[in-house]
């Protein structure tokens, strides 16, 4: 204090003949240290300051972008329409939207236009629901329509992975699609590839023995299959043929084993498209584009066949015609035989099937006869069939035959 004074009296004070040394406190570590901690703690809390500023900011543009949004749904305007005055909010305009674009869906069979319009108008009326005219949210209609769109949402993305994987799919599944599938939609063709299996068999490669319980239905691809029966062959299969569809044609939903009527094995290198008859009557269950194209895929190959053994016959290929002819009968009884007792296995059968199995029989010429000794074979009197239970009734020949097929004519 006294070397800032200026006045005489501090020479009186000032020691004589002293030599006086610059003297320069040094502070310990520990406090530099803490120094250090009380800046980054400063420049840290400066940080969080701006945080707290910049989301303040954020939160306030957002607030204002809100009101904004609100003020422009809510503000009326005034159209003249006919010479009549319209006074009308943007938030109805889109209540109003939400509606037309409802009705404009049921316009269309396309599920992806569908579902998008759907989602549109649903997101329409969520604007309507939340900013009312009356000034109040409806909830109720807010939170369903948050469901709605949330479901068509998850509808539309399975469209188009679907969609997607149809147009990408391998050069060898496309060379099947173009060659003997290409009446089915090209998403369907691929729901349809994703549950087979893609089988290669050798020259004399066995598929299934004649009695064996077979539980999956086969499609040629490539090479030449032929059917024995007790070692007489009965028709040949080629690339387009079906092999095992158990009455599927007809509308058949046998998902279990079925009995095989005959021995089927490669003449050539070959290779299948093999289903899981459960799988594939389940895929047909939920798609009706896939299930109507698949019978009549399978209607096609049925005629195929009956032409290719008239033409087999008529060619001259066949050197014993009436054991031909015998063993090709027996078949058919046995196929029909597996078929009722897939169908009749659990001790009932229902009308639909009833209407299956009369329509089978009118497709292969199934009589009378044949008929009632299957199903006496497998247990069922006239009576049990009638009341569609097994074990319903005893006797049973005197009733009328109510199940004559129409198209053999009671023959």
């Amino acid at each position: 204090m006294l070397r800032g004074l200026s006045s005489p009296l501090s020479n009186i004070f000032k020691p004589k003949n002293v030599q006086t040394t610059a003297f320069r406190f040094t502070p310990p570590r520990y406090l530099n240290r803490a120094t250090l901690s009380l800046r980054t703690q400063s420049n840290n809390s400066r940080s969080f300051k701006s945080t707290l500023s910049k989301k303040s900011n954020m939160s306030y543009d957002m607030s204002s972008f809100f009101t904004t949004v609100e003020r422009r749904l809510m503000s009326r305007t005034t159209f003249r329409i006919f010479n009549r005055s319209l006074d009308i909010s943007l938030a109805e305009v889109l209540g109003h939207t939400s509606f037309v674009l409802v009705a404009l869906s049921y316009s269309t069979s396309n599920e992806l236009a569908l579902r998008s319009i759907a989602v549109t108008g649903s997101t329409s009326m969520l604007f309507f629901t939340y900013y009312h005219p009356h000034g109040k949210v409806l909830w109720l209609p807010f939170r369903w329509n948050l469901l709605f769109i949330g479901i068509n949402s998850y509808m539309i993305g399975k469209i188009m992975k679907e969609s997607y994987q149809a147009k990408n799919m391998d050069a060898e599944d496309v060379l099947i699609y173009e060659s003997f599938l290409s009446d089915f939609d090209r998403v369907d063709f691929s729901k349809l590839r994703s549950i087979g299996t893609l089988e290669s068999y050798e020259d004399g490669a066995v598929l299934f023995e004649q009695g064996d319980m077979n539980e999956k239905i086969s499609f040629v691809v490539e090479g030449e299959f032929e059917c024995r029966v007790d070692g007489q062959k009965t028709y040949s299969l080629s690339p387009g043929n079906f092999i095992a569809e158990a009455g599927l044609h007809a509308g058949s939903r046998v998902t279990g084993p079925v009995k095989t009527s005959g021995t089927v094995l490669a003449t050539t290198p070959s290779k299948v498209l093999s289903f899981s008859r459960a799988s594939l009557v389940g895929l047909m269950d939920c798609n009706k584009s896939l299930k109507k194209s698949m019978q009549s895929a399978l209607s096609w190959d049925i005629v195929s066949k009956l032409k290719a053994q008239r033409h087999r016959i008529q060619g001259g290929h066949v050197a014993n015609t009436r054991k031909w002819t015998e063993k090709r009968n027996a078949q058919t009884d046995d196929r029909y035989k597996a078929l009722l007792s897939a169908m009749t296995e659990g001790g009932e059968v229902k009308e639909e099937d009833k209407g299956v199995i009369e329509k089978y029989r009118g497709i292969h010429v199934v009589g009378d006869e044949v008929h009632w000794r299957v199903l006496s074979e497998l247990g069922w009197t006239e009576e049990d069939w009638v009341k569609g239970r097994r074990g319903g009734g005893r006797g049973g020949g005197g009733l009328v035959r109510k199940y004559t097929s129409a198209w053999t004519g009671g023959k």
